[in-house]
């Protein structure tokens, strides 16, 4: 036996979105019902925790896009370079991913070094792990084989129905997820309506010390980075400097008690 590095192996995919969405709401739901009919064992607990952590994701995404989405509404949103540096590492890994293909072209590497196509398959996976919950937790019959045989184009055949998951182990599971959809629900109605974003930055941020100007009487009420120069424009004596130097204080604005 030889191990050959230059072989190649190809494999057929789904054409269409279309065909694709049927394709993983069979074998998604087919997992999830599996799993509820089975319990959580040894022999499954990694299946278990990839379900879990696809709600979780599901959770993320959900919660991000409300927070930043009211972000912006509220005009609280201030961009930093520093977001760019997530993005691209994601960038060089999917570049890395798509450079390994064969047959790969520069749309390939542009798909790839965008996170254009990582972006859609990620909400369109989250879409259909939703859906595939739905399916299951709600007792469908539904033929999922015939369904993508009909979205591939091809003659679809019958089949007898399929059995679902029993009522009894499907309602704590329902419960447990009816719980966390109001959770989440209220996190995002919470975040939407504006409670709990963080403040607006006073309006021209620009140098502070020129929102102060003859406001303090008294040097314990003047902040400390406020001032650097004492009598630049005003006597020694004035109790409130009031030159055309924001940052300077007076000696007896300074030393008043």
């Amino acid at each position: 036996m030889r191990h050959v590095p230059t072989v190649y192996c190809f494999t057929g995919s789904m054409t269409t979105i279309r065909a694709l969405w049927h394709q993983r709401i069979k074998w998604q739901s087919g997992t999830i019902g599996d799993l509820i009919n089975f319990g959580f064992n040894r022999l499954n607990w990694r299946e278990w925790m990839q379900q879990g952590f696809g709600l979780i994701c599901v959770v993320f995404w959900v919660l991000w896009l409300t927070y930043n989405g009211a972000e912006v509404a509220h005009g609280h949103l201030i961009p930093n370079w520093s977001w760019l540096f997530y993005p691209a590492i994601f960038s060089v890994v999917e570049s890395v991913h798509a450079w390994r293909i064969h047959g790969r072209d520069w749309k390939d590497m542009l798909l790839a070094a965008t996170l254009i196509k990582a972006l859609a398959y990620t909400w369109i996976s989250m879409a259909w792990i939703l859906a595939s919950w739905w399916v299951i937790l709600r007792g469908s019959t539904k033929d999922l084989w015939n369904a993508q045989y009909v979205a591939e184009g091809m003659e679809g055949k019958m089949t007898p129905e399929r059995a679902v998951v029993p009522r009894r182990r499907r309602r704590p599971i329902s419960a447990a997820l009816s719980l966390l959809l109001l959770m989440v629900l209220g996190i995002a109605g919470w975040s939407a309506a504006g409670a709990g974003i963080s403040p607006p930055r006073p309006a021209a941020y620009q140098p502070p010390v020129r929102a102060y100007q003859g406001r303090y009487a008294t040097a314990g009420n003047i902040p400390v980075l406020v001032y650097h120069e004492m009598n630049n424009g005003c006597r020694a004596v004035a109790a409130t400097c009031r030159s055309a130097d924001p940052e300077s204080v007076s000696t007896a604005q300074f030393t008043a008690r």
